[in-house]
């Protein structure tokens, strides 16, 4: 089958001269007025009928028409069930966190309680307690019984915080950081006894 460069008329293939055709406006106005069947309606579901030239506009609204997600995601809903859709089953649809309140899409739910959910409740990396991320960093430098931390006595111990009162009372009966000050304030009265000299 070959085809040809210039329009052909279908029916006896002759070509056809451009400068010849011209709108038949009485068989298009009898085609828009031709009853049609939404094209929805697949089983029971668009009802609709009517004119052709009133299909376009009816496609434009139909309720049983396909339309994609308004929130984003990748799927087709028909547009009575968006609202539905949308509040129920899309991916992308608001939830509030029930930490911080701050309303995530579903789908970024988990990475928003993991990542930026400064509320979200975390255990102690030292003690296992359960207390809002945002309140970690103040518990291991105040409150938390299993950090470690320094001696305030300067006695260079590192200590559990639940073991450091013990650790005072111990070495404050054993006279150990009356000796270790007692050590440090001979270095420094010779440091400043030298420094006198010159």
């Amino acid at each position: 089958r070959t085809r040809h460069k210039e329009p052909r008329c279908p029916l006896d293939k002759e070509p056809l001269d451009v400068t010849q055709i011209f709108p038949d406006n009485y068989t298009n106005k009898q085609l828009l007025s031709m009853t049609v069947l939404c094209s929805n309606k697949t089983g029971n579901e668009c009802p609709w009928e009517g004119p052709l030239k009133d299909l376009e506009s009816h496609l434009d609204e139909c309720p049983h028409g396909l339309i994609g997600c308004p929130l984003g995601c990748s799927e087709k809903v028909s547009r009575k069930d968006v609202d539905c859709h949308m509040e129920m089953m899309c991916e992308k649809r608001k939830n509030r966190c029930e930490f911080c309140r701050k309303e995530v899409p579903i789908d970024y739910a988990e990475l928003h309680m993991d990542k930026e959910c400064q509320k979200n409740l975390v255990e102690c990396p030292d003690c296992e307690q359960m207390m809002p991320k945002f309140e970690v960093a103040k518990h291991l430098e105040t409150d938390c019984p299993n950090f470690e931390i320094e001696c305030p006595l300067r006695c260079k111990e590192k200590l559990l915080r639940k073991d450091m009162q013990s650790h005072l009372n111990e070495s404050a009966s054993t006279g150990k950081h009356f000796f270790g000050f007692l050590e440090k304030f001979t270095k420094l009265n010779q440091l400043v006894e030298s420094q006198d000299r010159w």
